[in-house]
């Protein structure tokens, strides 16, 4: 202990020994220092310096204070102020040297690093209220959202002839007039024919190219086109597949184009002749087989047969691909995607074909009964049987009489 004091503890009533610090530290009268250390012996920082064990502990002294009932004010320590009586007890107060057992106290600050490494943050308010708040996660990744998953079973659209069309909804319908049409324009994939006569259609078109692009043939923000005639077949306007049999694979996007003598037979008449077939597989599970022909006599041209699943946005002569083939007639596709054929900024072709000849009107626009009768009429005044389209657009918008009226051979 670091010493006593001799003082009054209560009003009225003797004194006794209260512990107190080191020094002199009296009461409300007087005093003096007493004790093992004394004023000179404190602890240092190795603990108690000149005045023993004892100086160290975890009482420093004692004062004598009353522990009675009373008033009482506060001073150094307390002591007893007020009137009134009771017995005097030995009342410990603490050492202001360096216990080891009171600094036992302060092993709750050792929590505070841990609390900071887990990622806390501790506030402390005016009414001593403790908050504890939860890190924000960062952000998520910004990952590329993958295109639209086709929708529904795949079918088939294909074109022949001059041309015939039978579309993804059952449909038929024929187109007679050459340029560049949509067979399919969608939100993901365009496929593009181009219509012109050979010398034995008498001006009627079929179909003598096709050129593949659109969204789906995107690859690290370049556009492709693939494009396939009878005689030649192209990617990106780089000659592909020039022998036969032959094959070409491209890895992004994935394209693979393989050309053979096997495949299925599109048109009548063409059983049993020598097959030219091109197939070929896209993404989104489209597929392609192309008929090439080019007979002697005949002239180049291509049957086609489109395999794929219904695409978001779809349209062209292939139908809408909705399950409703009511809304697949000529006169309705030509009213949705107009009567001039692919436009300028979409086509995928190089050059753009006239659609009409200049004062001459559009067998396109004859209604369909009427262009059925015509073309049977015509085939019936042609030796070779083949209605040409002077004579059918004669039909059409003038009438039956023109059809004995014009030489068409």
């Amino acid at each position: 202990m670091a010493g006593y004091n001799r003082g009054f503890a209560g009003g009225a009533g003797a004194y006794g020994y209260s512990p107190v610090g080191p020094g002199f530290h009296g009461g409300g009268g007087m005093g003096e220092v007493d004790g093992p250390c004394g004023l000179d012996s404190c602890c240092g920082a190795t603990g108690c310096v000149g005045g023993g064990s004892s100086c160290c502990g975890g009482v420093s002294g004692y004062a004598m204070g009353y522990t009675g009932v009373g008033d009482y004010a506060l001073t150094a320590n307390y002591q007893y102020v007020g009137a009134g009586a009771g017995q005097f007890s030995a009342v410990p107060i603490p050492a202001s040297g360096c216990s080891c057992w009171w600094s036992l106290c302060c092993l709750w600050l050792l929590v505070i690093p841990f609390l900071c490494l887990a990622g806390y943050t501790t506030t402390t308010t005016t009414t001593s209220t403790t908050t504890f708040f939860v890190p924000t996660p960062s952000p998520p990744l910004d990952v590329p959202t993958p295109p639209p998953t086709p929708q529904g079973p795949p079918g088939t659209c294909r074109v022949y002839g001059d041309p015939h069309i039978q579309q993804f909804d059952g449909g038929h319908v024929s187109f007679y007039s050459q340029g560049e049409y949509w067979l399919v324009k969608s939100d993901t994939v365009w496929i593009q024919a181009r219509y012109a006569p050979t010398p034995v259609t008498n001006g009627l078109g079929v179909t003598k190219e096709i050129a593949v692009g659109g969204p789906f043939l995107e690859c690290d923000g370049k556009s492709n086109v693939l494009r396939i005639s009878a005689l030649a077949a192209s990617w990106n306007g780089q000659p592909i597949i020039p022998n036969f049999p032959d094959q070409f694979f491209n890895p992004c996007p994935a394209v693979e184009v393989v050309t053979d003598a096997s495949g299925q037979v599109m048109q009548k008449g063409r059983g049993g002749k020598p097959m030219h077939v091109v197939h070929v597989r896209l993404p989104r599970s489209v597929t392609l087989e192309i008929n090439r022909w080019n007979e002697p006599g005949e002239g180049d041209y291509i049957n086609v047969a489109i395999g794929m699943p219904p695409q978001p946005g779809q349209d062209g002569h292939c139908g809408t691909f909705n399950g409703n083939q009511e809304d697949d007639t000529r006169a309705m596709i030509r009213a949705r995607l107009g009567t001039t054929g692919v436009p300028p900024e979409d086509l995928l072709f190089n050059t753009k074909t006239p659609v009409t000849a200049p004062n001459r009107p559009d067998l396109n626009d004859c209604p369909r009964e009427k262009t059925e009768h015509a073309r049977s009429l015509c085939a019936a005044r042609d030796p070779k049987g083949m209605p040409s389209s002077e004579c059918m657009i004669d039909v059409c918008f003038g009438g039956d009489a023109f059809a004995d009226e014009g030489a068409y051979d």
